[in-house]
């Protein structure tokens, strides 16, 4: 009977915690859809769980002493992250609540020695969240360009003929690119998810592990320079169609499988000198009597259960309010310093804005687009997306937006009467179109940054309930004076612009 018990109490609370953050884990799992780079994420949990199995007799001879003060203070505190997170649409946030409450329950029913077994299995939940990219970001570039360089000594080795430019591949019947999305990047982390849990299971020296994972991300780094040479000479020669289509995704799988075999062979070698070794060393603990169950641990669990369900009906986090704007965008100046609004054909002056931008804030409540000419003829398209509140999948932050900051520089604004304020200047060739952006994160303040606008946002969404704001851009045609243009309209749209806010308490 107590074992069924246990059982059911066990269920209630797992299905509890998991209708509490099942926001965030819906898209999670949409995220693993839409991104190869996270397509493994569905082994990840099943991972996790034989972690937990392998060290299931160590966990047998642990003797359980309950932290429930520290377990409770670890799950309120991972709730006020989920919290947090929602009321300012933070996801990743509320992504990493789900892993630091599963640590504070284990600390919680079963205290800090069966938590430190168990660690590496939560730990290694992490590889679950979406958020790698933001560390591998940087890396691109040079996986990019040393992946051409060394595709292209391959492929002059053999013979082919060949010329490079940057990531910029000329052969004689054509001309490539080692474009941003094949620079092999993403697959690291792939099989650092697939190396972490194999040296931690099969190697018990620190030094293996570290040979074992580190030479498996280099030799996948170095691998994508053979595929940019495979891709090249098929190219050359016409065989198949490796460009585009199924021998492209072939083509990329090979990086990846290189790393995998070079995880398992040499999981081989440096396992050989451990025959014989005890696979768990450490000092073993007297067995816990399991037919002597203490009743609390039923009753506390219960309690956790109760607590997590009750969350999952009412909700965690109080919903931020719309903020109405003050005046009507409509209503910005047709006069902005020497430039004056016209109510032209917009697609006759400019061409079509960018789709990094219709993607990144075309969830706006509010939309104004509107164009401006300056006393000397410069003609620019003023383009504002106002959010009465952010939720999930309307953020003015997002990966979207996040995408018009890989080429942005930062410029500096002199609004007059000592009002000064970054802005991102971008030029996009291909439209043609020189830009600058910025962010107004409610009542007229100003910030660059994706990190500052949030933190912002967050403070008065904490102290206000508002997490309103506004993506403001500014394009014209691209010249060498383009960001001058637009700085000197910028100066006097701010001051324009903060009059249509609603004023807030917090600055």
């Amino acid at each position: 009977m107590a074992r069924w018990l246990n059982i059911c109490v066990g269920v209630l609370l797992a299905a509890g915690t998991l209708l509490v953050f099942r926001e965030p884990l819906l898209a999670m799992i949409a995220r693993w859809d839409e991104s190869p780079m996270y397509s493994y994420g569905y082994v990840v949990p099943f991972i996790s769980a034989y972690l937990v199995w392998s060290r299931k007799d160590e966990l047998a001879n642990q003797i359980c002493v309950p932290a429930r003060l520290w377990g409770g203070i670890a799950i309120f505190a991972s709730l006020a992250t989920l919290a947090l997170g929602r009321v300012n649409a933070i996801q990743v946030l509320e992504q990493l609540s789900f892993v630091a409450v599963i640590a504070g329950i284990v600390l919680f029913l079963f205290g800090r020695r069966v938590l430190a077994v168990t660690t590496p299995a939560i730990a290694y939940l992490l590889f679950m969240i979406p958020m790698w990219d933001t560390f591998t970001e940087p890396l691109h570039w040079p996986f990019q360009l040393q992946s051409a360089k060394l595709g292209v000594s391959m492929m002059q080795a053999i013979g082919v003929p060949v010329f490079r430019e940057a990531t910029i591949i000329a052969l004689p019947n054509l001309v490539i690119e080692v474009a941003r999305e094949c620079s092999g990047v993403n697959y690291l982390i792939a099989v650092l998810a697939l190396a972490l849990p194999m040296a931690f299971l099969r190697l018990h020296q620190t030094w293996r592990r570290v040979v074992l994972i580190g030479s498996a991300l280099v030799v996948a780094a170095l691998a994508n320079s053979l595929r940019v040479a495979l891709i090249g000479t098929l190219a050359y020669y016409d065989v198949g169609s490796p460009l585009h289509g199924p021998f492209h995704v072939l083509h990329g799988l090979f990086v990846a499988g290189i790393g995998f075999v070079v995880i398992f062979v040499g999981l081989r070698l440096l396992e050989e000198d451990e025959s014989g070794r005890n696979p768990m060393p450490g000092r073993i603990l007297p067995a816990v009597d399991k037919s002597a169950l203490p009743a609390w641990r039923i009753r506390d669990a219960a309690g956790l259960a109760t607590v997590f369900w009750t969350l999952a009906f009412v909700g965690v986090a109080p919903q931020a309010q719309e903020v109405s704007l003050a005046r009507p965008l409509e209503a910005l100046p047709m006069q902005l310093g020497r430039w004056t609004a016209e109510l032209s054909d917009l697609s006759s002056e400019l061409k079509p804005v960018p789709s990094v931008i219709a993607s990144a804030w075309s969830h706006a409540h509010r939309k104004l687009e509107r164009l401006y000419r300056s006393d000397s003829g410069d003609v620019a398209r003023v383009e504002v997306y106002y959010f009465a509140v952010q939720s999930q999948g309307r953020e003015i932050i997002s990966d979207a937006s996040a995408a018009l900051h890989r080429d942005a520089a930062r410029v500096e604004i002199d609004a007059g009467h000592d009002h000064r304020f970054l802005a991102n200047a971008v030029r996009w060739p291909e439209r043609e179109q020189a830009g600058l952006f910025w962010y107004d994160t409610g009542g007229g303040r100003s910030e660059a940054g994706q990190l500052a606008a949030k933190l912002t946002t967050m403070r008065r969404a904490l102290l206000l309930g508002r997490t309103n704001g506004a993506a403001i851009v500014l394009r014209t045609s691209n010249h060498p004076q383009a960001i001058e243009r637009l700085q000197d309209l910028a100066k006097s749209l701010q001051p324009a612009l903060a009059g249509l806010w609603t004023s807030d308490e917090i600055r």
